[in-house]
């Protein structure tokens, strides 16, 4: 299952990376116009067709125009596929959990609960944590250590519930 999702989010990131050049190349193409359109107002300002005034307004307002699309190039480059890695990472913690329940080891289980959650606590013999996000998602779903019919907050297992002093 953990394949298949990242199959499916390494497709996504490959159609928004075609998404994003096609927008990048429309954005320098915008901004090469616009410039060009910078050099014909100069020139007619020197040959006198416009005044200065007209000039001033309409420098401004190209000058405006092709700094709001830099910076929309600079920020469409620098975002880059940060979520994809997120993502990935995300499945392949979610993958190890399930191992790392199964073994049984659990020193391993306390690290990892603590890497997912705050605030571990024992009360009445019963392991409990406050999720982090995205852990909270899983959570809320059917627990998935192999054993099913019960959620994962229930879960033996992963928690470890046993008796605090064995």
């Amino acid at each position: 299952m953990a394949n298949k999702i990242s199959d499916y989010l390494q497709q996504q990131a490959a159609q928004d990376n075609s998404d994003a050049l096609t927008y990048s190349e429309k954005l320098q193409k915008h901004i090469a116009a616009t410039t060009e359109k910078l050099d014909r107002l100069l020139d007619a300002h020197l040959d006198g067709t416009v005044d200065k005034e007209t000039y001033t307004v309409k420098k401004n307002e190209l000058l405006n125009n092709k700094i709001q699309s830099e910076q929309e190039l600079q920020e469409t480059q620098a975002m880059g596929n940060r979520w994809l890695e997120l993502s990935l990472q995300f499945i392949s913690d979610a993958n190890l959990a399930k191992k790392t329940a199964l073994t049984g080891n659990y020193e391993e289980l306390r690290n990892f609960l603590k890497k997912i959650g705050s605030n571990l606590h024992i009360r009445e013999r019963t392991v409990g944590l406050l999720w982090r996000k995205p852990w909270e998602l899983l959570a809320e779903r059917a627990c998935a250590c192999g054993a099913g019919g019960h959620e994962f907050e229930h879960c033996t297992v992963m928690l470890g519930r046993r008796d605090s002093n064995p």
